[in-house]
C-alpha cells in the first residue's frame, strides 16, 4: 500500500515527452581532448590580448641626465643662487660648455639683426645661458659665460605675470585678502556678534575708482575661446585687424590655489591694447577674492563673469551656467565684484539650462534692476548648457 502511494507521487512529478525530440547526448557532447583544446586556445588568446596592452617598453628611452651635470637656471641668469654650496646642479662653466649640445639649424634667423636667439635679439640678454640651443650667438667660446649687447628699444614684456612670491602666499593661503571667506565671517559673527559691520568691512577691499568704458562699437572683438584663444592665437588675431581680445575662461578656484596653468590663461602681449579676462566663480567670497587679485596683480580692461559654461567639472562648483540658477549667490557675487574692481565688468550667459524652458529673459531684467555699479554689459548665447554639452 505505501509503495504504490510512492508511486504515485512520483508520477505527478514526471513529465513524458515525445521521442522525435530527444536529443542524443553522447553525439552532442565534447571529448575532453576538445575541451581541453578549446580552454589552451583561449588562454592563449587572452595572454596576446595582455601582451599588446600597457606600456610599450622596447620604445628607446633617453638616459637619464644626472642632476649634477645639468645647469643652474639662477646661476645661468647671473643671479645669486639661494641654495648656494648646497645646490643640486652643476655651476662649473667649463664643464658645461663641454657637454653642452650643437646648436639647432633648423631655426633661422632674423632677417634684420641674424640672430636666431629671439630672447638676445629683443632684450640684449639670454637668461638661459649655456642651455640656449641657439645660444653660440651670447656665449663666449673660451669661458662660457653669457654675453650681454645694447638694445636700441627694448620690447615691452608679457604681462600679468604671477609672482613667485604671490604664488607662495596663495599656495600656503597667506595672502592679505581683505575679503573673508564665508566659514571666517561666520566665526567672526560668532565672536563679535558685529554681522553688518563685518560684511560692509569686507565689501570695501579697495577705494572707489572711476571706471574707463570700453566702446565695442564697430570693432573687431576676439571672444574667450577655450582652449584655443591662447596667447599666440591672439596675437595672431591682433595681426590680421582685431581691435578687442579676452583670455580664456579661468576657474576662480584655481586662480586662488595660485596654479600656474591657470594664471597663464591672464597673460597680456604688448600688442593687445585692449585686453579682458574672463572667469569663473560660484560663490560671492569666491568672486570678491579673486577680484582682488586681479585688481592687485594684474593689468586688464574689463572682467568677464562667465555663466555659460556647460562643463560638468564646472558646474558642479556652482560656477559657470549653473550660477544662472542661484539668483542670491549672483547678486551677492555681482556687488562684491563691483566693489572690489575698478575697471568694468560684463556677464556672459546662455538663454538657460534647458532648451524647453529659457529664462533668461526673466534673468537680465532682475539683473537690471539690481543697478549694479561698473556692470556694463550681458551678452547672451543662443544655446543652453544641455544641449551645448551633447556636442
Amino acid at each position: 500500500m505505501a509503495a504504490e502511494e510512492q508511486s504515485c507521487d512520483l508520477s505527478k512529478h514526471t513529465i513524458q515527452i515525445k521521442s522525435e525530440f530527444l536529443l542524443d547526448v553522447e553525439e552532442n557532447s565534447l571529448s575532453q581532448e576538445d575541451t581541453k583544446k578549446k580552454t589552451e586556445d583561449r588562454d592563449t588568446k587572452r595572454d596576446q590580448r595582455k601582451k599588446r596592452r600597457g606600456r610599450n617598453k622596447k620604445r628607446p628611452r633617453d638616459a637619464k641626465i644626472d642632476l649634477s651635470k645639468k645647469a643652474c637656471l639662477s646661476f645661468m641668469r647671473g643671479e645669486l643662487c639661494p641654495f648656494g654650496e648646497k645646490c643640486r646642479y652643476s655651476h662649473d662653466l667649463k664643464e658645461l660648455m663641454a657637454a653642452r649640445l650643437p646648436d639647432l639649424i633648423e631655426v633661422p634667423a632674423n632677417k634684420e639683426t641674424g640672430l636666431r636667439c629671439p630672447k638676445f635679439r629683443l632684450y640684449g640678454i639670454c637668461e638661459f645661458g649655456l642651455t640656449c640651443r641657439v645660444g653660440s650667438e651670447h656665449i663666449s667660446p673660451s669661458t662660457g659665460e653669457n654675453l650681454r649687447r645694447e638694445v636700441d628699444c627694448l620690447s615691452p614684456p608679457v604681462t600679468n605675470l604671477l609672482k613667485k612670491d604671490v604664488q607662495l602666499q596663495l599656495r600656503r593661503k597667506k595672502y592679505p585678502f581683505v575679503c573673508k571667506r564665508h566659514f571666517e565671517v561666520e566665526e567672526q559673527e560668532k565672536t563679535d556678534k558685529l554681522s553688518l559691520q563685518v560684511k560692509e568691512t569686507n565689501l570695501e577691499p579697495f577705494p572707489r575708482k572711476e571706471r574707463k568704458l570700453i566702446d565695442f562699437r564697430g570693432k573687431v572683438y576676439v571672444a574667450p575661446l577655450t582652449t584655443v584663444g591662447n596667447l599666440p592665437f591672439r596675437r595672431i588675431m591682433k595681426k590680421f585687424g582685431a581691435d578687442i581680445t579676452c583670455g580664456e575662461m579661468a576657474v576662480g578656484t584655481c586662480l586662488l590655489e595660485g596654479k600656474g596653468s591657470e594664471w597663464a590663461l591672464l597673460k597680456r602681449h604688448p600688442c593687445e591694447d585692449v585686453f579682458g579676462v574672463q572667469i569663473a566663480v560660484g560663490f560671492p567670497d569666491q568672486a570678491t577674492r579673486v577680484s582682488e587679485l586681479l585688481e592687485a596683480e594684474c593689468n586688464v580692461n574689463w572682467v568677464d563673469i562667465n555663466m555659460g559654461c556647460p562643463l560638468d567639472l564646472v558646474c558642479e562648483k556652482g560656477a559657470g551656467a549653473k550660477l544662472m540658477m542661484r539668483e542670491a549667490k549672483l547678486r551677492e557675487s555681482l556687488v562684491g565684484i563691483s566693489k572690489t574692481l575698478s575697471c568694468p565688468f560684463t556677464i556672459k550667459m546662455r538663454t538657460g539650462w534647458d532648451e524647453a524652458k529659457p529664462f533668461a529673459h526673466k534673468l537680465i531684467p532682475k539683473i537690471q534692476r539690481w543697478q549694479v555699479d561698473g556692470l556694463n554689459a550681458i551678452m547672451v548665447s543662443g544655446s543652453v548648457p544641455l544641449l551645448s554639452s551633447n556636442f
